[in-house]
């Protein structure tokens, strides 16, 4: 069986929504806790299986707090590492021989990839969008809008 067959397959097996996209590609694709989905795609190489999730897009600001941050994070995860695109998008993504691919493995891929792009997410977003979020929830406010999807940054607007 290929690492796509046995991908499928544990999808399958473990009602995980995902796509076939070409013999070599599948997409997975998840509810998260603090983002509302994420998706990830695996890809069989040659001689390598390789996964790989959008986390969030090139910060708006405070870069260095971002780096060092992900930075910090890659030295406590197993499988998988935080990573910059071209444009400076910040990715999850894991590499392994394919021999190595079992349904063991891809339920600890899933796991290491899901929990980590999910529960960075806020962090994230405090540190490289704060002015955006502050903007925004200044802009709710004086409108008197719900600021629901704001209410996990709630503490960076109390006041003492």
């Amino acid at each position: 069986m290929t690492a796509i067959e046995t991908l499928v397959s544990f999808c399958i097996a473990n009602d995980i929504d995902h796509a076939l996209v070409d013999n070599n590609t599948v997409l997975a694709a998840f509810t998260g806790i603090q983002r509302k989905s994420l998706s990830i795609v695996f890809v069989q190489g040659q001689h390598y299986f390789r996964a790989e999730s959008f986390v969030a897009r090139n910060p708006d600001e405070n870069h260095e707090a971002v780096y060092r941050w992900l930075l910090e994070q890659n030295t406590t995860m197993v499988l998988a590492r935080y990573g910059l695109d071209r444009f400076g998008d910040i990715y999850l993504s894991a590499s392994v021989p394919l021999g190595q691919v079992d349904s063991a493995l891809i339920d600890q891929l899933l796991g290491v990839i899901v929990t980590n792009a999910d529960f960075s997410f806020n962090t994230l977003l405090e540190l490289g969008f704060r002015n955006a979020i502050e903007r925004e929830w200044a802009w709710r406010n004086s409108r008197g809008l719900p600021a629901d999807n704001l209410a996990a940054f709630s503490h960076l607007f109390e006041t003492d």
